[in-house]
């Protein structure tokens, strides 16, 4: 009895696991509301999932931290993508036909690769926006495993919210109050194994 309560025990580190993932997606949440910071709370929830998973505490101040020191770089990232987003909707809204097709397929794409790897960069590398973004396009493209998993981590949380939505509504709470937090937890560990490479690269 003693070892399943123990510090390091399964259940106390899931139990640990659950609680940094509600704790990160207020935080987040909380920074988000003003928009334009959606880039800088996303980069700070990356950095803090990261120290989460290494075992450094004070989640709150190390967030605040990140928040601050990643402020400049991410609220730039986050002015190109949502600009872009904004134009690729209306691409998708205002053109027709084949050809258009390809092309909003293509440039989709593109945009959810970037937006998938640029904050996880951002949180880890210290580059200017225009390399971060061909950063983001690059590994994301060519780690395309890594990518996928972590698209995939996404989707299956908003596929899980829209069915308790409609078949559980009970268990909504639970999901939307781990939401975002529980998506950087999980996909953290899967971006710091796709970029070992290229940090051994740095230290070399």
């Amino acid at each position: 009895m003693a070892s399943l309560f123990g510090r390091k025990s399964a259940l106390m580190r899931s139990l640990d696991f659950v609680a940094d993932s509600v704790v990160l997606t207020m935080l987040v949440v909380a920074s988000c509301i003003p928009f334009v910071t959606v880039g800088a709370a996303l980069s700070a929830a990356y950095e803090v999932a990261r120290g989460a998973h290494e075992g450094r505490g004070y989640m709150v101040r190390s967030f605040f931290r990140a928040f601050k020191r990643n402020f400049a770089n991410a609220t730039a990232l986050w002015a190109v993508l949502a600009g872009a987003g904004l134009a690729i909707a209306a691409l998708w809204i205002y053109t027709s036909g084949l050809a258009a097709l390809t092309i909003k397929l293509a440039v989709t794409a593109l945009w959810l690769i970037m937006f998938i790897w640029v904050w996880p960069l951002q949180a880890r590398f210290d580059n200017t926006v225009p390399v971060t973004l061909r950063n983001a396009l690059l590994i994301g493209g060519t780690s395309i495993m890594a990518t996928l998993l972590a698209a995939a981590v996404a989707g299956l949380w908003a596929m899980l919210t829209v069915s308790c939505a409609v078949y559980l509504p009970q268990g909504l709470f639970l999901l939307l109050v781990l939401g975002v937090g529980l998506i950087i937890m999980v996909q953290t560990p899967v971006f710091e194994w796709a970029l070992r490479p290229y940090l051994r690269a740095s230290v070399e």
